[in-house]
């Protein structure tokens, strides 16, 4: 699911680029909008669908896997949304020229999930794992925001 989601977001890079160049806010929050409303469609058919979606992936599942499956499943999906805010900001100020900011938005994730996995899942369990991404993606989107929107405040340069 994450492929997919960050291959329709990813796909926004161009348009973004263009936008985030001329400094079109507004086109920028269309595509926000854009991929919110599809992060939010995608969430409601997963949480519709957990079941075919294991089956997709596993021939005849155990109610174990099933009761595990849904329990990663109900909790990440809600949080799509921040998926879809993270693609969109990280191409976002990769087309504006920095690459800096998107890599350490990177390696906040992989602390973050390093984090709850390793330390989290001490006290919360399988929980941990089933939030280790929604937290990661917070943490990216915590650094990435306020870099896009200082980045929209510069001047723009005329040659």
């Amino acid at each position: 699911m994450f492929c997919f989601i960050n291959g329709f977001t990813g796909g926004f890079g161009i348009c973004l680029g263009q936008r985030c160049g001329a400094k079109d806010e507004q086109g920028v929050r269309a595509s926000l909008i854009q991929t919110e409303a599809f992060n939010i469609l995608m969430c409601i058919g997963i949480l519709l669908l957990r079941h075919p979606i294991v089956e997709l992936f596993l021939s005849n599942p155990t109610a174990e896997i099933y009761h595990y499956s849904d329990a990663f499943l109900t909790i990440e999906a809600p949080f799509y949304f921040l998926l879809g805010l993270l693609a969109v900001y990280r191409t976002s100020i990769q087309s504006m020229q920095n690459g800096r900011a998107p890599f350490a938005a990177c390696m906040i994730e992989l602390v973050m999930r390093l984090a709850a996995t390793v330390w989290l899942s001490r006290f919360l369990g399988y929980t941990a794992v089933c939030i280790a991404s929604p937290l990661a993606w917070f943490g990216a989107i915590a650094l990435l925001i306020p870099v896009y929107y200082r980045m929209m405040m510069k001047p723009v340069k005329t040659v």
